[in-house]
C-alpha cells in the first residue's frame, strides 16, 4: 500500500492536507478520524486499489473524498458525522451541505457495491440522500 501525504500553506493559516491511499494488493481500508480538529481541510483520495472490497470511513468526517477505480468494493460502511459544538443555525447549515457534498463525493465513487451500511448521521446532515438512492434495490 502507498499513502501519501502533501500540504501546503494558503494565504492564511489554515493548512491544507492531502492525503492519497492507493496499493494493488489492498483488500481492506478503514479511515478512522476521532479528532474533532484534525479533520479539517483535509482531503482523501482513494486510488488504484483493484482489489479493494471493503471500506470503513468512520468518525468525524474529512473535508473532501475522491474515490477512484473502485470497481470491486462490495461493502462500503459509512459512519461520519460532525461536532456541531455551539454553533448557530447557519453554521449547522452550512456544515451540513459540506458533509453532504462528503457523502456525495464518497457515493458516487462506489459503483458495484453489493451493501452498503450508513449511519443516521449521514442521513440527518444530507438531506438529498433520499433521492439520489431513489431506484436502487433495498433503498430508503
Amino acid at each position: 500500500m502507498e499513502a501519501e501525504g502533501n500540504s501546503s500553506s494558503s494565504s492564511s493559516t489554515a493548512v491544507n492536507k492531502k492525503l492519497a491511499i492507493s496499493g494493488p494488493k489492498l483488500n481492506y481500508l478503514q479511515l478512522e478520524n476521532i479528532f474533532q480538529g484534525i479533520n479539517y481541510k483535509t482531503s482523501i483520495k482513494i486510488f488504484a486499489v483493484p482489489s479493494l472490497a471493503s471500506l470503513k470511513c468512520i468518525g468525524y468526517t474529512y473535508e473532501d473524498y475522491t474515490l477512484e477505480n473502485i470497481s470491486t468494493l462490495a461493502t462500503p460502511e459509512i459512519d461520519t458525522y460532525v461536532y456541531y459544538g455551539d454553533k448557530d443555525a447557519d453554521d449547522v447549515a452550512t456544515l451540513n451541505i459540506s458533509v453532504g457534498r462528503c457523502l456525495s463525493s464518497i457515493l458516487n465513487g462506489i459503483t458495484n457495491a453489493k451493501s452498503l451500511t450508513l449511519s443516521r448521521h449521514d442521513f440527518q446532515a444530507f438531506e438529498e440522500l433520499p433521492n439520489m438512492l431513489e431506484g436502487v434495490p433495498g433503498s430508503v
